[in-house]
């Protein structure tokens, strides 16, 4: 019998990192991390101050035009 590896797709992780994003959308990093301050982008913030994005909340949002 074999044991089933998992094994992970790192560009597939539900977490996005500020640079992710940024590449998704075309934008620079800073401009991500002003929509995560002014609450345009949902976004959750790491107790080391860095932010984290859902995968699941953001790529909805690539179909909405501004």
């Amino acid at each position: 019998m074999h044991a089933m590896q998992q094994t992970s797709n790192p560009d597939r992780s539900p977490w996005l990192t500020a640079i992710q994003v940024a590449d998704l959308f075309g934008v620079s990093r800073n401009t991500v991390r002003n929509w995560a301050n002014d609450d345009r982008i949902p976004h959750h913030r790491l107790p080391s101050g860095r932010l984290r994005f859902r995968r699941d909340e953001i790529e909805p949002l690539l179909g909405e035009s501004a």
